[in-house]
């Protein structure tokens, strides 16, 4: 592994210092790719959202990438959402497949001159490690909500009653 994740402190969620509940009209369980694009959609969108995550990084500590292309439709979500240029500078792009049996090509494809009706402006893919899209949409959430995400709770228990669902969250010894 020739890569360094990055870490996140915890930070004391402002609710704790306050001793008072906070409700949030939304709240997103896993920093994975899922949810960190959500969290990301949401704050664009101005919906007030928090993400909790046990771990403290993205990504999984000593294991491969689990996503490795991204398509078109996928990249144009990245760009709504402020990650594209990001992605596009650190990934490779691509359009070409080829196909082979031995020696002979048995099939080949360009899908960036066979699509007459594409309109889009990304490339038909990006092969980049998953955990730097995890990482740039840390990034991009950090510049829209400094406290939108919150390392190292942990989601022990959810309950429902007239008032609402309530969370609870364990966090750090001496939190």
């Amino acid at each position: 592994m020739n890569y360094s994740l990055p870490t996140y402190p915890f930070v004391s969620p402002p609710e704790i210092a306050q001793g008072a509940r906070t409700r949030y009209p939304v709240v997103v369980i896993g920093g994975g790719l899922t949810g960190l694009t959500l969290l990301c959609d949401l704050l664009q969108r101005g919906v007030n959202a928090i993400l909790i995550d046990e771990d403290d990084t993205v990504g999984v500590r000593g294991a491969s990438s689990r996503g490795i292309c991204y398509a078109q439709k996928s990249l144009e979500i990245f760009k709504r959402l402020g990650t594209y240029d990001r992605i596009k500078a650190k990934g490779v792009e691509w359009s070409v497949g080829r196909t082979f049996a031995g020696e002979d090509e048995i099939y080949s494809f360009d899908l960036a001159t066979q699509s007459t009706h594409n309109a889009s402006r990304q490339p038909p893919f990006i092969n980049i490690q998953q955990f730097y899209v995890e990482w740039f949409l840390v990034e991009r959430i950090l510049e829209l909500s400094p406290g939108a995400i919150r390392w190292k709770n942990k989601l022990s228990a959810i309950s429902q009653d007239e008032n609402g669902v309530t969370l609870t969250v364990d966090t750090p010894a001496g939190a």
